[in-house]
């Protein structure tokens, strides 16, 4: 039964990456998008993680009693959560008409504004995650400033992509991607930083040049290219240790140049650091031998801004408890937090009700900002602030979700706010182009499938992106 459950969930998968190709085929929606993005996450860290356990046997502390009853369960919940994710994403209700009212930018900056603008952000970048100083601002500066310095990098992959072969545009990008990685490794232990950096890069290279071609002549290039930040995430992922939190990224360079390894790297990221074992081991245990918690992930986003300092009795969330609920030894139970995976948040938070609930906000939040890019495709000020914490989304559906939402959140937001203000600095200096904002009866509506979209897979190339 565990190989049918295992066999089943490679299914979903398979078919939730071709309704992605299949969308795009058909002009419905880009292929990088906000929203295949959270479903790459949700293949890694709850479906084709939850087989391995299935397969091998292998649960570790979490023991489960019924793996094969509770992988079918998992995988009951999963389809739910996918028909409820799509259905909400689709429908829009009222954040596509919010994306419609929020402020973008009209001024398209050139060539060389734009490497100026990558130059300035990596400063910056470097400013906000390492001097600033001040309690609560510090943590919103550093999410800000990680988002800079994937914005510099996707400003690299927006001007690359046309002139892929050109060794001076190569040489330049090259050098501003390097020097970015440099900052958001340092100090980390964590991987979403770097996917931040190489998801931007691609982010800007799709949406600069790659999403007007014909779909087989896309793909080609965007797994090349993908190919290359894969890799040293892998590299980075085989090196990397928990003892060591304070790495510098020299630090991180010698550890990989010695002890790298592309193959265990590999294996490490698609097991989904067992998140699927955590999540079933949730599901046979709550709530038969713990109580719900109740909605706790949207309570927790909202609380997460509050300094524990100010409010020692804030109540924790749920990956700080698991440790403690399996009983686990060999660990600091106070200190190790453990990513339930979506589906264990919403099995552990109210059941049924939340596994309706979560899917419907995630598909909301996601569709709002890419309805921004979907509405300014071809200007970089508003399509590269939203692809700037790409790593967030990815770790949505691994958990803490509330953290990671949160991350995104004020990442995207200070990097978008920021990023308008320079628009409005360049319309009144005269820089770059401007575009005309349609008339008000001219804009379209809530759901995205009142649009008109290109067949086939390349989309229309606005005359002025050319």
């Amino acid at each position: 039964m565990a190989v049918v459950v295992s066999l089943l969930l490679y299914a979903l998968s398979g078919l939730l990456l071709l309704k992605m190709l299949y969308d795009k085929y058909l002009g419905r929606h880009d292929l990088i998008t906000l929203r295949n993005v959270a479903l790459l996450g949700l293949i890694v860290f709850q479906l084709t993680s939850a087989t391995i356990p299935l397969l091998t046997g292998e649960h570790g502390q979490y023991l489960l009693a019924r793996p094969a009853q509770s992988g079918l369960t998992l995988l009951g919940m999963s389809l739910v959560f996918i028909v409820v994710f799509l259905w909400a994403y689709r429908k829009g209700f009222l954040v596509a008409r919010l994306a419609q009212r929020t402020p973008t930018a009209r001024a398209y900056p050139t060539g060389g504004t734009l490497w100026v603008i990558a130059v300035v952000l990596t400063v910056l970048a470097v400013l906000l995650r390492f001097f600033v100083f001040i309690p609560v601002v510090g943590a919103a500066a550093n999410y800000v400033g990680v988002s800079f310095a994937a914005i510099a990098c996707g400003i690299c992959g927006w001007l690359w992509a046309p002139r892929l072969f050109n060794p001076a545009v190569a040489v330049a990008a090259g050098i501003i991607v390097l020097l970015n990685t440099a900052n958001v490794i340092s100090g980390t232990f964590g991987r979403r930083t770097l996917v931040a950096i190489g998801g931007c890069l691609v982010w800007g290279m799709y949406y600069s040049h790659w999403r007007y071609l014909p779909v087989r002549e896309m793909l080609v290039r965007v797994v090349a290219i993908t190919a290359i930040p894969v890799a040293v995430l892998a590299l980075f992922t085989s090196v990397r240790s928990s003892k060591e939190h304070e790495r510098s990224a020299g630090q991180h360079v010698q550890a990989i140049r010695y002890g790298g390894n592309l193959k265990t790297g590999l294996l490490l990221l698609l097991d989904g650091q067992q998140t699927g074992l955590k999540t079933m081991w949730i599901i046979e245990n709550v709530p038969s031998s713990h109580p719900y918690q109740h909605m706790l992930t949207v309570k927790y986003f909202f609380l997460l801004p509050i300094p524990r300092m100010w409010w020692p009795e804030k109540p924790l969330p749920l990956s700080t408890k698991i440790a403690e609920m399996a009983r686990l030894t060999g660990v600091d139970r106070s200190r190790l937090k453990v990513g339930p995976g979506i589906l264990g948040h919403a099995r552990a938070e109210g059941g049924w009700y939340t596994l309706l609930l979560y899917p419907l906000l995630g598909a909301l939040l996601l569709r709002y900002f890419d309805e921004l890019v979907q509405r300014n495709p071809a200007n970089p000020l508003v399509v590269l602030p939203v692809g700037s914490a790409l790593g967030q989304v990815v770790g949505l559906a691994r958990g803490e979700t509330s953290v990671f939402a949160m991350g995104f959140v004020i990442g995207v937001l200070g990097a978008y706010a920021s990023m308008i203000l320079l628009a409005k600095a360049l319309e009144l200096v005269g820089w770059g182009r401007l575009e005309e904002q349609p008339p008000e009866d001219e804009e379209a509506g809530d759901a995205p499938d009142e649009e008109q979209h290109e067949p086939a897979g390349g989309s229309p190339r606005p005359a002025d992106a050319a």
